[in-house]
Formats: C-alpha cells, sequence, structure tokens
C-alpha cells in the first residue's frame, strides 16, 4: 500500500512538473498568432491604419500592406481570434475588396495559419487594381455570426 501510496505521489509530480514546464518554461514561441499581432505592426510594414471589428463571437484585425505604385499584388494581414468557436472558415470565399467604383475583387490566395483552432492570422493575397482607386473597402462574410464586416481605407496620397 505504501509502495502504492509513493507511486501515485511521484506521478502527480512528475505530472505538474511537466505541465508547468510545458506551459511556462519551453522557451518557444506557439505559431498561434497572438491578439497584438496587427496592433503593433513591425516598423515600416504597412503606413495603413490597423482595423478592427468584434461584433459577436469573433474579433478581426486586418491592415493592408504592400498597396504601392507598381504592385503585383495587395496584401491584407488579417488575425482572426475568439475563444467560443473554431475557426474553419475559407477566407478567400469570404473576402472581398471593393473600389470606389462598386467594383468587386475576389482574393487570389490566403497564405496564413490553416483552418481550425481558436486564433488566425496570415495574409489575403488580392491582385492589385489599376488604377488604383481613391478608397478600397475590405468585405468579409459571415464570420463568428456576423453578416458582414466592412473595413475602409484611403488610398490616395498613399
Amino acid at each position: 500500500m505504501k509502495k502504492t501510496n509513493t507511486m501515485l505521489i511521484t506521478l502527480v509530480v512528475i505530472s505538474a512538473v511537466f505541465f508547468v514546464w510545458a506551459i511556462f518554461g519551453s522557451g518557444k514561441q506557439t505559431s498561434a498568432p497572438q491578439n497584438t499581432a496587427l496592433e503593433n505592426p513591425p516598423a515600416a510594414t504597412s503606413s495603413f491604419e490597423v482595423k478592427t471589428n468584434d461584433e459577436g463571437e469573433v474579433k478581426i484585425a486586418v491592415q493592408p500592406e504592400n498597396i504601392v505604385e507598381n504592385s503585383v499584388e495587395w496584401d491584407f494581414r488579417i488575425v482572426l481570434d475568439t475563444h467560443s468557436v473554431e475557426l474553419t472558415d475559407d477566407l478567400t470565399r469570404m473576402s472581398t475588396l471593393i473600389g470606389d467604383s462598386g467594383a468587386k475583387y475576389t482574393p487570389l490566395s490566403w497564405e496564413g495559419d490553416p483552418p481550425g483552432g481558436h486564433h488566425r492570422g496570415g495574409v489575403l493575397k488580392f491582385k492589385a487594381v489599376i488604377p488604383p482607386p481613391s478608397s478600397i473597402t475590405f468585405v468579409i462574410q459571415n464570420v463568428g455570426g456576423v453578416k458582414e464586416r466592412k473595413f475602409t481605407w484611403q488610398l490616395k496620397g498613399q
């Protein structure tokens, strides 16, 4: 009986040490995007403001990048964050750019975290709009129980 209790206590201690090490002591960054990824972008990444929307169950942050003269593609850095639903949506099918004339543009590709989990981040790539409109609106639909979210930036003077 004493040997069984000693083994049980040892197992509990080893499990607790492993748990604490896994949470705090591994020293490695997780691959999941952090909530502040767009709130504190690296210097010179983009001259565009980060726009956020926290309606419904999912917070979304969006920031245009690489929208300069002679760009072939326009990038939109996206971070999705939730604690209540799985983020399994295909962002290339749910996102659109709309120019000030009303013309709509669909994404070319998604480069980022795969579907799943509660935190996703990456870049939606669009073909550059030529000539550039004076403003652009990024629209994402049906994420986190919200029918449509719009994020608008002025492009002239960028």
